[in-house]
């Protein structure tokens, strides 16, 4: 009887440790899920900003085809701050597409191109340059 209770137990512990959790913060390899902007650069002209993680926040759904932006240094007195980085707090629609020949994806909003898309694990690279513009680097 205690070999069955045993049993029961861990499988029931077993499916609870197996359970995903099936919001948008699995990235499973993706770009999908939060992101934190640490470095704007500028390879034209040297020009380089640091900045602190959590400043600047980016969550990628997937499924949804949105990105919520975040930029804790805009405020009401400043409503743009001035830095390399600009770009409006709230909720974007957002498309992979490619880019002319310069990358295989590229990362438009309804506005803006932030260029080629390069994803290794948790570095997200948008640079847009290849046509003199700028790379933005997030880290998970």
């Amino acid at each position: 009887m205690k070999s069955i209770k045993l049993f029961l137990v861990l499988t029931v512990l077993a499916f609870a440790g197996s359970c995903g959790d099936d919001d948008d913060t699995n990235n499973n390899g993706t770009i999908n899920g939060p992101w934190n902007l640490v470095k704007a650069f500028a390879p034209q002209s040297g020009i380089s900003e640091d900045i602190a993680k959590g400043d600047v926040t980016w969550k990628i759904s997937t499924s949804a085809g949105t990105v919520v932006t975040t930029d804790k240094r805009m405020h009401l007195d400043t409503p743009e701050p001035n830095g390399m980085y600009s770009y409006p707090n709230g909720t974007h629609t957002y498309e992979v597409k490619p880019w002319g020949g310069s990358c295989e994806e590229s990362f438009y909003t309804e506005d803006s191109n932030f260029g080629c898309i390069e994803h290794n694990g948790n570095t997200l690279i948008l640079t847009t340059e290849s046509a003199d513009g700028l790379r933005y680097t997030f880290i998970r």
